[in-house]
């Protein structure tokens, strides 16, 4: 597919998502929106398996850790975006961080624990750039849809 323009970047998407909104084109922001979520969502998979593959087996840390409930959100506010948000409780942030609290033997008093980190931060990154392209690509199907409808 070719398009009239190319529209990538964070500046790009807050302006894209913005006009939308402003010409009262929720659908296409709705279909923006999916579009960004379902390039990012794979992300999710990769971090939770690396999370279990880096963290302490035994007590079942990487289990409790890889199960974390996880979502994608778009942005569009002042620091536009897209945001992956894991865990509820701070369970995987902390592992993430490299550092988690727990009773000793499940019910003594709590330690603080060393943990391999970045395993959610280190796989986002990491992964950034292949979905990059297909979040651009989301992008410009919008926008082109909104250049056939001009002409």
């Amino acid at each position: 597919m070719s398009a009239d323009f190319e529209v990538t970047g964070a500046a790009q998407l807050l302006r894209l998502s913005k006009a939308l909104k402003n010409a009262g084109e929720l659908e296409l922001r709705k279909e923006l929106n999916r579009g960004i979520r379902a390039a990012a969502k794979p992300l999710i998979g990769q971090a939770r398996a690396e999370a279990r593959r880096r963290l302490p087996q035994r007590g079942g840390l990487a289990q409790r850790v890889g199960r974390q409930p996880a979502r994608v959100t778009v942005k569009t506010g002042q620091t536009p975006g897209v945001q992956i948000v894991v865990g509820k409780k701070g369970l995987a942030a902390a592992a993430d961080a490299g550092v988690i609290r727990h009773p000793v033997f499940g019910r003594g008093p709590f330690v603080s624990q060393q943990v391999p980190k970045g395993a959610f931060t280190d796989t986002f990154r990491d992964g950034a750039p292949t979905v990059l392209p297909e979040i651009e690509a989301a992008m410009e199907r919008v926008a082109q849809t909104i250049v056939d409808r001009g002409r």
